[in-house]
């Protein structure tokens, strides 16, 4: 996993805090579990989750932007993003600490929660049974929740899904009325992210809304990002 140096913004002050932190859990065997992490990072940051030391997933948000501005001496690159770890059905071996590892190359902070297993005996109503999932409707783990950026960079816009069939990713931008307008799939990058050239139309000094969707035969998910471009 590759960590860039830390990269100079626009007013020269790296941040990286959380707005939300994962939660202690008690499952019951069988029993889904989701633990979220809402990340502030400016510029923006890796996000991983760990278990034991052990990394089981891992987020680089702006890998692609990352090269495309190279040429920029600053940037605002100010983000908040948003990850949920799933564990579809808890058995024993789910139990233990995980922890949500954030780093943006000036900064590095983590914060952690425990999963607890109880067997259904314990607890009214559990199921102690996990089958194997052939057939998972889409789940959308990791996006850019809101976005500033500089309206002459070019910005990553982040949405991550799991499912089985591995999800199709769509993009549209929603206009006043919320009515969703197509992006060009020229657009879309193979994990799932938007890219949004330099100068998009429609992107200066204004709110912009653009809606991430996850989709396969057995379901959909969705998520709204703000992205606000300025001349700052």
């Amino acid at each position: 996993m590759l960590i860039e140096a830390c990269r100079p913004t626009v007013d020269g002050r790296p941040r990286l805090s959380f707005d939300q932190v994962p939660e202690n859990k008690v499952a019951v065997l069988g029993e889904r579990i989701e633990l979220v992490c809402d990340v502030y990072a400016s510029p923006n940051a890796i996000i991983s989750w760990t278990k034991a030391g052990q990394t089981i997933r891992h987020f680089d948000p702006t890998s692609i932007e990352s090269m495309a501005n190279l040429d920029f001496d600053k940037v605002l690159a100010m983000s908040n993003t948003m990850t949920k770890l799933v564990i579809p059905c808890a058995n024993a071996s789910s139990a233990g600490v995980y922890t949500c590892v954030v780093d943006n190359g000036c900064q590095k902070i983590a914060a952690s929660a425990t999963v607890e297993i109880v067997d259904e005996a314990d607890v009214e109503g559990g199921s102690s049974k996990c089958h194997e999932f052939m057939n998972v409707a889409p789940t959308i783990t990791a996006w850019t929740d809101t976005r500033l950026e500089r309206v002459d960079a070019t910005v990553e816009l982040l949405c991550r899904a799991e499912g089985s069939p591995k999800p199709r990713i769509s993009w549209y931008r929603l206009d006043d009325d919320e009515v969703r307008l197509p992006l060009v799939d020229e657009l879309f990058l193979d994990n799932g992210d938007l890219l949004l050239p330099p100068k998009m139309p429609g992107s200066d000094g204004q709110v912009s809304l653009y809606q991430c969707v996850a989709e396969n035969d057995f379901g959909i998910a969705s998520k709204i990002v703000m992205f606000y471009g300025t001349r700052a």
